[in-house]
């Protein structure tokens, strides 16, 4: 922001400080090194979440759904452990060997519930029981009166011959098997998908008990873990015992090195998740502390500015990260790139001070002195432009979002304590500047040096940002060296018609852009593939492991509440029934296994009315015309009595068979209030990676769901990205027009005056327009990540008009050369060093974040040529002639 007069008391305030650290040298060395200590104590609380519910609003539905699951439901993550033939000629059987070494050891391992691969004895005997003792009372309405139609004479007659049409045929070892212990088929018709329940989501083919796909070129393995993938160390721990168990397998059974194995599902994302952002924030705080700080030192030549501001920027930024540490304890995609921002603005502190020191000292003034004056005139300005870039930003609270509150914290308050931490550190280094050097450059090796890493820095720019490397690379040419500067000044100020119709040719341009559709705005991202890291392979891997299921692996869970378990049934059956109805889905529920306790006893009263030995009497007439031999069929009719005589209702709490035990818990729960709660899990075939997707997808669910139980409540993934979509846009709409309006807000004050505050927001106004219309040349999509470009550049956009305004009215509008000439050094350099600092986020793997530091570049762009093109031709046409200008000092706020 620009500096007004200093007031008194602000400037005897900053002198005091100044004289209490110049005198005090020591004592601020040991607050600097405590505080600092305490800071990374607290810094080490901080872990990386990959947890998508941190970024949203705590009112979120969405997330409250989410929240509840994981509360009442005992399952917690699942690993999917793929297996996929990489070699045609991979026998089958190696497969399986390799899935039973592995699941031995995973088995009662102390971080996995359970590993399935196969359809096991257990469950197996458990299923078969259950059909045998309770088998029709489960069957739905439709299917109960074809069961019972099947009972009748003719339909006895007419499925006893077809089995003995198919026995004729040749090579039918199997159906002569099933002939003999169901000969009516009643399993195959109506009770193999309850036999099947236990199964994965997908087309599966059991037939050889494993769970392969029915081409038979892939094995799933699913592993349930003790705690929520957001738990990252527990993921780090499941992932790390099956790579470990599967390594040994795999020298177990050599014979299955044609079958590749891969690790999907939430475990593995959250470690890829952590890694990503780990890395992120690394090569951010590579990629924008040292270019800044090489900005610095071409540009003041001087070591004690590389020294201040090399000092301010760790201290501050490890303070922050403190703050981090104890205010939330965690970083997420959307914060992670704060430190890189960080560097970008906190620096502007230290090259204002520095370069107010500089000219103080050039006028003869010892360095103490020269200090003193910087504190009490630069001080106060500096402190009010940091004040308003901070609070500008903080305004991203208007947003309910917790990750855009978080970030605007971070940086918010960061900006401050990189403030505190520069007013530190000035003192304690001018103090040790020799009385007869105060001017004394850096060697000309230094400063090739310097060029040199800046060179490569530019390439890698270039490199990776095409284009927008280029601009950025040649602007920090033109704007760091004398021959370049003085061209500049002598283009905006000398020609300023040529200025303005430059800036008005660009103005047009933009508006141009802007025209296209869709009207006025830029395309959201609709693929959320592109917001993940470019080295993420686990996409890939889930595409192929739905493509050879025919079921995806993101769910979308639909929640019910009931008061008791007959209620709970009776909605999950009705859910779970309407969702079936949707093609290409598949859907999984405690009613597939167990159904309400109602149509229970409406079909136990169905089932009764059956006379059971007329039945049995038809089926031998039936077998005995078709010439089979009836001590055969004795298992049979066994079989079959039993299950015309059930009549006991399958209770869910009643059993206590430990496979069904894992999947009640997975179904359904009941807390100490007695509300039960159940879930129905529904997966599309199709991927719901993309907006139009998911929102079809979720939106026919919805539709389904609430017809089915009016109470019903959506959960999962998909459901909290289509929540993101929804509310994100306005969020950062208000939290951009309270920025911006903060901004205007001071600057009417600061100017008192409405036309001097117009004038120098006109830049930011017009600069919007290029940000916008360019961003749209470039094809560049909004997300959830890059839309907080918006509240950012509405605090740093007016700060550079507001520079040039004030000086020229301190001047008394005598002169625009002098005005600008006066501010050049300082005015760029920020802006520039603002640039590279944001722009380091373009070095990010993750593609949001990307995206984001390619956006905030741009708009510094824009908002750096806006001020130089449009402001001086305005600012000539005001200027009043006749009289000589004011010469002042080079202004450093």
């Amino acid at each position: 922001m620009a500096t007004p007069e200093p007031t008194p008391w602000m400037s005897r305030l900053f002198a005091a400080f100044h004289n209490a650290i110049w005198r005090r040298p020591r004592l601020t060395v040991a607050l600097l090194v405590a505080s600092c200590v305490l800071a990374a104590l607290a810094a080490s609380r901080l872990r990386f979440s990959s947890d998508i519910s941190k970024v949203l609003p705590a009112d979120s539905p969405s997330v409250d759904a989410v929240s509840e699951v994981m509360k009442h439901f005992a399952f917690t993550g699942q690993l999917f452990i793929f297996f996929e033939k990489s070699d045609p000629a991979a026998p089958d059987a190696a497969a399986m060997r390799l899935a039973d070494a592995l699941g031995k050891r995973l088995s009662g391992a102390p971080e996995i519930v359970s590993a399935q691969w196969k359809m096991s004895p257990e469950s197996e005997a458990f299923m078969a029981d259950l059909v045998s003792q309770h088998g029709p009372l489960l069957l739905p309405d439709a299917e109960m009166d074809r069961f019972l139609a099947r009972l009748e004479p003719a339909e006895i007659r007419e499925v006893v011959q077809r089995g003995r049409r198919q026995l004729s045929r040749p090579g039918m070892g199997l159906t002569d098997a099933l002939m003999k212990h169901d000969p009516l088929n009643l399993t195959r018709d109506f009770f193999l998908k309850r036999l099947g329940a236990g199964k994965p989501e997908g087309r599966v083919d059991v037939s050889s008990g494993y769970f392969f796909n029915e081409g038979r070129t892939a094995l799933l393995m699913t592993v349930e873990g003790k705690e929520q993938p957001q738990n990252v160390a527990f993921s780090r721990r499941i992932v790390e015992r099956v790579e470990g168990a599967l390594a040994e397998a795999r020298a177990e059974v050599p014979s299955a090195a044609g079958w590749k194995v891969t690790l999907l599902g939430g475990y593995p994302i959250a470690l890829q998740s952590e890694a990503s952002i780990k890395g992120d924030l690394k090569l951010n705080m590579l990629t924008s502390i040292p270019p800044v700080l090489i900005m610095l030192l071409i540009s003041m030549r001087r070591w004690s500015s590389l020294a201040i501001g090399a000092v301010s920027l760790t201290v501050g930024t490890l303070w922050t990260f403190g703050l981090a540490g104890v205010a939330f304890g965690h970083l997420t995609a959307v914060t992670v790139g704060f430190a890189g921002l960080l560097a970008g603005m906190g620096i502007d502190i230290t090259i204002h001070m520095f370069h107010r020191f500089r000219h103080e000292r050039a006028a003869g003034l010892s360095a103490e002195a020269a200090s003193l004056a910087t504190f009490s005139g630069t001080g106060p300005g500096a402190f009010i432009a940091m004040v308003t870039t901070a609070f500008s930003i903080l305004c991203l609270w208007v947003s309910g979002f917790r990750g855009l509150r978080e970030f605007g914290t971070l940086v918010g308050v960061g900006v401050l304590l990189i403030f505190v931490s520069t007013f530190a550190a000035i003192p304690l280094f001018t103090r040790l500047e020799r009385a007869d050097r105060p001017g004394r450059d850096i060697p000309r090796w230094v400063l090739g040096t310097c060029w040199l890493l800046f060179a490569v820095y530019f390439a890698a720019s270039v490199q990776l940002l095409s284009f927008l490397g280029i601009v950025i690379a040649v602007s920090c040419v033109v704007f760091m060296t004398a021959p370049g500067t003085r061209a500049t000044i002598n283009l905006i100020v000398g020609r300023p018609r040529l200025t303005a119709a430059l800036a008005a040719a660009v103005t047009v341009a933009s508006l141009a852009a802007l025209a296209r559709p869709p009207f006025g705005r830029l395309v959201p991202e609709s693929d959320i593939r592109n917001l993940r890291s470019e080295d993420d392979t686990l996409l890939d891997a889930q595409e192929r492991l739905r493509v050879a299921y025919a079921a995806g692996t993101e769910s979308i869970l639909v929640l019910v509440r009931a008061g008791s378990e007959d209620e709970a049934l009776e909605k999950a059956a009705l859910v779970s029934e309407a969702l079936e109805r949707i093609p290409g889905a598949t859907t999984q529920s405690i009613a597939n296994f167990v159904a309400p306790a109602a149509r229970q006893e409406r079909q136990a009263r169905r089932l009764a009315a059956v006379d059971a030995a007329r039945v049995v009497a038809d089926l031998d007439r039936a077998l005995d015309a078709e010439g089979f031999d009836p001590a055969a069929f004795d298992g049979a009719r066994e079989w079959l009595r039993g299950l015309l005589a059930a009549r006991t209702p399958v209770r869910p709490f009643a059993l206590r068979d430990p496979f069904f035990l894992s999947i009640r818990n997975r179904f359904l729960a009941r807390d100490d209030a007695g509300t039960v709660r159940s879930l129905v899990w529904f997966t599309p075939a199709g991927s719901l990676h993309t907006t139009p997707e998911r929102n079809r997808a979720i939106a026919g669910l919805r539709e389904a769901a609430l017809r089915a139980c009016p109470d019903a409540v959506l959960s999962g993934f998909p459901v909290v990205m289509q929540e993101i979509d929804a509310r994100i846009g306005p969020d950062i709409f208000w939290s951009t027009l309270a920025g911006g309006a903060v901004s205007i807000l001071l600057a009417w004050v600061l100017y008192g005056s409405f036309r001097w505050m117009a004038i120098s927001i006109l830049p930011a106004f017009v600069g919007t327009f290029w940000f916008i219309g360019i961003l749209k040349l470039m094809g560049m999509h909004t997300n959830f990540i890059n839309l907080i470009v918006f509240p950012i550049l509405a605090g740093l956009a007016t700060d550079n008009g507001l520079y040039l305004v004030e000086r020229f009215r301190e001047i008394r509008c005598r002169s625009v050369r002098e005005a600008v000439t006066s501010l050049w050094p300082s005015l760029t350099l920020t802006s520039l060093t603002t640039i590279v600092g944001f722009g380091s986020l373009a070095f990010s793997t993750n593609r949001g974040m990307r995206s984001l530091g390619v956006a905030i570049s741009v708009g510094m762009l824009c908002y750096l040529f806006a001020s130089i093109l449009i402001l001086p031709p305005i600012l000539w046409w005001l200027e009043k002639p006749g009289e000589e200008p004011v010469h002042v000092p080079e202004s450093s706020s």
